[in-house]
């Protein structure tokens, strides 16, 4: 056992905490007393002689790869002034006080005096915390009894200290330990590294489901019941694939540590792949699939056609609508494809693009010119994308009057066929929801 006394008192200036709160912080470190433990007293017979044997798989099986060398005996106390401001230029004033008191401090007084100055700055709060030592037993509302306690607190240490810290040494670093053991846990270290790698690699897998479930209603509302079921599916295969990792890696012994690796290192590989072709499934949409058609602009979607037949737009009343390819196939590709726009509501006609350019209205498709109700689509931000799928935004040309893009009225209420060329209203970009 070997004892020695070091302490101090120091104040630190913190502005961290909030981004409206000022803090001071009040820091004491004691060390009362250190222990030394000797490496070669914890090995003893058994050890020494695995490793003048060479079998470093056991020894390490026994007794590890590093010892606890010293134990750190003492205490700590931190105190937090923390003054709460109502503006960013109140919290400069105070910030610039604050850093003038920070510093060492030597004698009580001189310790009273700043802090109660500081806590004249405004309405504070304080937070104590120790480590060691008589456990403060006033109120944190009166400020000479906590600051009394500070001053004693060193005083209260000896004797009820508490463990500070632990040090550790390697055991290839001990004089009587040859020179190639390290060599072999270092060799063995570049496996146990693989193993971390894997917990990692299916955390981030772990991290992906968390976040799909976040967006399912939102960004990634094209998801099903059924695919969400699916993916939650995956994630109980992930939890059962971390458990008996565990398992494996705890119970392995040195030299073993490399089938464990083997066994679990394309796991998270093909959870990812699972969950990608779970995703690819959903995002997936094919001509003639039902869905509803919204506006992102105004957040509304196509409705139901008004006494005149012209087309409408709500926020609540939507009717189901389906693309379909005029040619045959049910890849509805960018750029490339022409799509009538149905609706189970009105069977037979197709929205067309009015002479006069400007209403959008329902249409038996055998008494009108085909073109005039057929559109293409592009993708409003990704030029390379080729196939429509959920979830892209999109802008739907006329194939007569390729200029004119369908859109909205200011109002959001009303489908209008909009020059394109010639506005810049981000009403003509479109997008599906599954139904």
């Amino acid at each position: 056992m070997g004892s020695g006394t070091s302490k101090f008192l120091k104040v630190l200036m913190a502005d961290n905490v909030n981004l409206l709160d000022s803090v001071l912080t009040v820091d004491i470190d004691i060390v009362s007393d250190t222990e030394s433990i000797m490496g070669q007293v914890l090995m003893g017979k058994q050890g020494k002689d695995l490793l003048d044997a060479g079998d470093f798989d056991k020894f390490v099986e026994l007794f590890g790869t590093h010892y606890l060398r010293k134990k750190i005996y003492g205490g700590k106390l931190i105190l937090l002034l923390k003054i709460p401001c109502r503006n960013k230029s109140e919290k400069q004033k105070v910030d610039k006080k604050l850093k003038q008191a920070a510093g060492y401090i030597g004698r009580a007084e001189d310790f009273k005096r700043k802090i109660s100055e500081m806590s004249k700055l405004g309405q504070y709060e304080l937070e104590l915390y120790t480590l060691g030592g008589t456990p403060y037993s006033g109120s944190l509302t009166d400020l000479k009894s906590v600051l009394d306690y500070v001053i004693k607190f060193s005083s209260t240490v000896y004797g009820q200290d508490g463990l500070r810290s632990l040090e550790f040494n390697a055991l290839w670093n001990l004089p009587d330990v040859p020179r190639n053991f390290k060599q072999f846990v270092f060799s063995r270290q570049k496996e146990t590294e693989k193993i971390m790698d894997i917990f990692s690699d299916l955390r981030e897998v772990e991290t992906e489901i968390e976040d799909i479930s976040q967006q399912k209603n939102q960004e990634l509302g094209w998801l099903s019941d059924v695919g969400y079921g699916k993916l939650q599916g995956i994630g109980v295969c992930l939890e059962k694939c971390k458990r008996s990792l565990t398992k494996r890696f705890v119970s392995a012994n040195v030299s073993s540590v490399h089938s464990v690796y083997e066994e679990f290192k394309n796991n998270s590989s093909e959870l990812e792949t699972e969950i990608e072709a779970v995703l690819k499934r959903e995002r997936r949409y094919e001509s003639l699939n039902k869905m509803y058609l919204i506006n992102t602009d105004h957040l509304t979607s196509i409705s139901y056609q008004n006494w005149e037949g012209y087309s409408t737009a709500s926020a609540h009343n939507h009717i189901p609508m389906y693309l379909e390819n005029t040619t045959p196939g049910p890849d509805i590709k960018y750029q490339y494809s022409s799509v009538y726009i149905k609706s189970p509501n009105y069977p037979g006609e197709v929205m067309c693009l009015a002479r006069n350019y400007y209403g959008v209205f329902w249409k038996s498709l055998s008494s009108v010119y085909p073109p005039y109700c057929s559109w293409t689509l592009k993708h409003s931000t990704d030029y390379r994308k080729r196939v429509l799928e959920y979830g892209d935004q999109f802008v739907l040309n006329n194939v007569n009057w390729p200029g004119f893009a369908m859109g909205l009225d200011t109002t959001g209420n009303w489908v209008m066929a909009v020059y394109e060329g010639g506005s810049e209203d981000s009403a003509l970009v479109w997008q599906l929801k599954k139904i």
